[in-house]
């Protein structure tokens, strides 16, 4: 009934949570997933609403950024341009990849290093995730670029060729693909999202971002349509944001939510309420986010906003003057004028291996390495406010102990002394459950709090309308109505007597039981 990675390679799901489809293309590869987050798109429950979705009217209070303000100094490190590039990716560790004709990538470094790829010629998009590694699309073909290595990605058949991605989309939870559609990849399934009318989401425009990711520690996605709406989307619920609708440039901004330039002006906040940022300085004309920061260029000045506070930045007492602006998850910026490109920074840099700023991870095991600017010393580091040792591993790294951590979000704080000062690198990262679906440690509690009452399906209930499903047995012989019931129809349990744990990680859950061997224990 199984291959013997335990996928159905040639099955297409259309599973049904909430009123609104959730498609699964298809196994991913033959590798095991290493990373996980939730992924449907439902329409929050207003009677009034149609399938349409429900659009966010959040208020939108005013403030007035001053010329008075806060400076924070930068120092930079910049490289010499030849031409302007093509085209240019950031990667969650802070390498900027410059497209410098149709085959050579420059890949330059916030420590000093400058290299080169060379890529095929049709490149259609790439996002960078280290200084020889990234994902592209290469003649509608998603591929993992090892060195100068393309490496095709297994692709469902049953899905459109890709034209766009952001983050991660190689492991789980980690990332998008557009493809005629909104395609995301989860426990080792490509899932395609629909929008609350049950439609692909065929017109994206735009997926918010930051230095490298592209999904909030809440699990949302913004994406803009080519008809100017905005939208946030999590696993439950999809939000029209009329705020940001026409926005022309939106980042996601950790934590906050997400930045927008609408109509020259700041908007900044969740669907929840925005605030309207109008700057004395002048115009908003660029924005980017990475990590904590949100850089804003208003008028003839560069803003930094970090822990609710806007400072201008400098560099050697001057305005910067720049007007691309791309930030990396390190907390610094990379701008770009005629001749140049510089890695401006208001700290020195943390490199941070084994773990990025917002991805899911869901490895049994973690290793942390950190490298440190030369002239910076490290000081305290701390995971979770717990302290953490870090050890020089004689190669130019600071090593940690492999740690095993908690389901959940945590917080890695790395403090660094240079220049009389001390500096904190701050990195947000969530644990998913790692290691296989077992009957007895996921499925059988899972039945047990959701499905076991004294209507549902406990041993005493079977009536031939509603079956004992107390028991291993008879969850195996019962597999395809389950998962037609669960996961295709998603009408079960009943809306009306779910437990508010009943998420879309149950549902997956289960399908990854199944699909995996359905095995009884560990």
């Amino acid at each position: 009934m199984r291959d013997s990675n335990g996928c159905r390679g040639a099955t297409a799901l259309i599973t049904v949570i909430g009123g609104v489809g959730l498609s699964m293309g298809g196994c991913s590869s033959g590798d095991a997933p290493r990373n996980g987050s939730d992924g449907v798109v439902v329409t929050e429950g207003d009677s009034e609403s149609d399938s349409e979705g429900l659009p966010d009217r959040s208020p939108v209070v005013e403030q007035v950024v001053p010329l008075d303000l806060a400076t924070t100094p930068l120092t930079a490190q910049c490289f010499d341009l030849e031409a302007a590039p093509q085209q240019w990716s950031v990667a969650p560790q802070g390498q900027l990849w410059l497209r410098m004709d149709a085959q050579t990538w420059r890949v330059v470094d916030r420590f000093g290093a400058d290299g080169t790829q060379l890529l095929p010629t049709d490149v259609e998009a790439l996002q960078a995730h280290g200084s020889d590694r990234a994902l592209a699309i290469i003649d509608g073909q998603l591929t993992d670029i090892v060195g100068q290595l393309p490496l095709p990605m297994t692709w469902p058949e049953s899905l459109a060729a890709p034209v766009a991605l952001c983050g991660d989309p190689s492991t789980d939870g980690n990332g998008f693909v557009v493809a005629q559609g909104l395609v995301h990849r989860d426990r080792g399934q490509w899932w395609s999202w629909t929008s609350p009318a049950g439609e692909a989401w065929a017109d994206v425009a735009w997926l918010a971002q930051n230095g490298g990711a592209c999904i909030g520690a809440d699990d949302e996605l913004w994406l803009g349509r080519d008809n100017g709406e905005a939208w946030r989307i999590t696993g439950d619920l999809a939000v029209r944001v009329e705020s940001l609708d026409d926005a022309q440039t939106v980042v996601l901004v950790d934590p906050l939510g997400a930045a927008a330039i609408v109509d020259q002006r700041l908007l900044v906040g969740d669907h929840g309420a925005f605030t309207d940022y109008r700057f004395e300085a002048g115009e908003v004309s660029a924005i980017s986010a990475g990590g904590e920061s949100l850089w804003v260029r208003a008028g003839g000045e560069l803003h930094r906003l970090l822990d609710g506070e806007f400072t201008h930045v400098q560099l050697d007492d001057a305005p910067v003057e720049a007007e691309t602006l791309i930030a990396e998850a390190g907390g610094g910026l990379w701008t770009m004028t005629d001749g140049e490109v510089c890695h401006l920074r208001p700290a020195p840099p943390v490199r941070v291996a084994g773990i990025q700023h917002l991805q899911r991870w869901s490895e049994e095991m973690l290793q942390i390495a950190v490298e440190l600017d030369t002239g910076s010393q490290l000081g305290d580091a701390r995971l979770d406010d717990a302290a953490l040792t870090l050890t020089d591993d004689g190669m130019g790294q600071l090593r940690a102990a492999p740690q095993t951590m908690d389901e959940g979000w945590h917080l890695l704080e790395i403090d660094v002394n240079a220049d009389g000062a001390v500096h904190t690198r701050r990195l947000r990262f969530e644990q998913r459950r790692a290691g296989d679906v077992t009957w007895e440690e996921h499925i059988q509690p899972l039945f047990e709090e959701h499905c076991s009452g004294g209507a549902c399906h406990g041993p005493s209930v079977d009536d031939g309308t509603r079956p004992d499903l107390s028991s291993y047995a008879e969850w195996l012989d019962r597999e395809n109505s389950i998962l037609e019931r669960v996961v295709v129809q998603g009408d079960m349990p009943p809306f009306g007597s779910r437990e508010p744990t009943w998420v879309l990680d149950t549902v997956l859950t289960v399908a990854e039981w199944f699909e995996t061997g359905a095995e009884q224990d560990q």
